[in-house]
């Protein structure tokens, strides 16, 4: 596998792990917070001040959101260069993979042909 789109998939499974990491870290925040509440909102449990918890819990909240919306992203580059992979015309194929934003070699290496032949069949599109 190239490794462009190999690193595309690593990005994903990395923002996964940072989204688990940062839900495990909420749930902490959110017993440690929950604890507070029954004890008549004392200023500190296990060493932690509830101001401290609640401003560890907004920043996880936000972590969890931006790693969401990185899977997405993701998500959604790697399921598109998926669907123009198996499309029957390779000028369908360069036309798309290009307008994503791929160069010339990382398409003719994503669809097993040559950049020189990538160059090619660009050319025949835009004289059409």
């Amino acid at each position: 596998m190239f490794a462009w789109y190999k690193k595309l998939l690593n990005d994903l499974e990395m923002h996964k792990r940072f989204k688990e990491a940062a839900l495990v870290e909420y749930d902490y925040n959110k017993q440690l917070f929950d604890k507070h509440k029954k004890i008549n909102n004392r200023d500190t449990i296990s060493n932690k001040p509830l101001d401290r918890i609640l401003e560890e819990l907004k920043h996880y909240e936000n972590m969890i959101y931006i790693e969401e919306e990185n899977i997405k992203n993701l998500e959604e580059k790697i399921k598109l260069i998926d669907e123009c992979i198996e499309q029957a015309d390779i000028t369908v194929k360069v036309a798309q993979l290009r307008a994503m934003g791929l160069t010339q070699e990382q398409v003719g290496e994503l669809i097993d042909i040559s950049d020189r032949h990538v160059r090619r069949i660009e050319a025949k599109f835009k004289n059409k």
